[in-house]
């Protein structure tokens, strides 16, 4: 890991000199903190004045994430030095949230900063640890094996579209006849082999363990739709409503790699019950 100013250093300016309470204020353009994946740019920063007395200084500035990675957690050391390129005072580590984001150039500000108590000629970054977001894809393996999570018959032609938040679906009909989703024994059943009762889009969190009305789709029409488990959503009173992820994020998202879930789903087509069972595999990278 290497860390390099490719600008010229702004001038640092000290405001008011003396105690470490002092208020002072120090700029520098571009600092590079690197990574195997990548590097994270640093610009712009300054220590700033605090405006409460919890709060007396802030270091504030930009951040680019330039890996090839999104982070679900960042944490940089940064160093102090002075004109003489003597440090001044102790690394200080700091978590960085707004870097996680690949392509992305954010605002950042550190309230819980150590001030130094001299002026400031250069900054150093140092990455310390951090952990990379789960990427996850998902292979349709029943009834049919394919990666575009499609599945055709004589009756629908449906594709999946899988996130971590939610699972969305695409179902035209091809019959002659309406097709009919019963919503109150659809299921998803997660990677234990559990069966959760459903809700779609359009249903209200309040209702969630309510009856709910069959979807009807028209012969050659489409419909477009989520689910979600109806226990995956949760409500209290300082946060109101919320929604739980069907997979986690790293690193517990490893433990999830090879495993499948599936969704079922009765339809009905002229007075008769057709099942599907939609069984998906998960792989989860790092």
């Amino acid at each position: 890991m290497r860390n390099a100013a490719r600008l010229p250093l702004a001038i640092a300016v000290a405001l008011t000199l003396g105690l470490v309470s002092a208020q002072v204020v120090y700029a520098q353009q571009e600092v590079i903190a690197t990574v195997p994946e990548g590097e994270f740019v640093f610009r712009d920063m300054t220590i700033r004045p605090g405006k409460t007395p919890v709060f007396k200084h802030v270091l504030v500035g930009q951040v680019e994430n330039r890996t090839s990675k999104d982070w679900e957690s960042l944490y940089f050391e940064f160093s102090f030095f002075d004109s003489q390129g003597n440090r001044i005072g102790e690394p200080q580590v700091f978590p960085i949230p707004f870097a996680r984001r690949r392509g992305q150039m954010n605002d950042f500000n550190v309230t819980s900063l150590n001030p130094p108590s001299s002026p400031v000629a250069r900054y150093a970054i140092r990455f310390i640890k951090g952990q990379p977001s789960a990427v996850y894809s998902f292979l349709m393996s029943k009834p049919k094996e394919n990666r575009d999570l499609h599945y055709e018959d004589e009756i629908i032609d449906i594709t999946f579209a899988v996130t971590r938040e939610q699972i969305g679906f695409d179902l035209r009909n091809k019959s002659e006849q309406p097709v009919s989703i019963d919503w109150n024994s659809t299921s998803y059943v997660d990677v234990s082999g559990n069966s959760h009762r459903v809700m779609h889009a359009g249903v209200k969190y309040a209702d969630r363990d309510k009856s709910q009305p069959p979807s009807i789709v028209p012969p050659t029409a489409r419909l477009k739709d989520t689910i979600h488990p109806t226990d995956y959503v949760d409500f209290s009173k300082n946060f109101g409503w919320s929604t739980n992820s069907l997979f986690p994020r790293a690193p517990e998202a490893a433990h999830f790699d090879g495993k499948a879930f599936s969704v079922f789903m009765p339809l009905q087509v002229e007075g008769k019950i057709k099942n599907y069972l939609f069984t998906f595999t998960i792989e989860a990278k790092m």
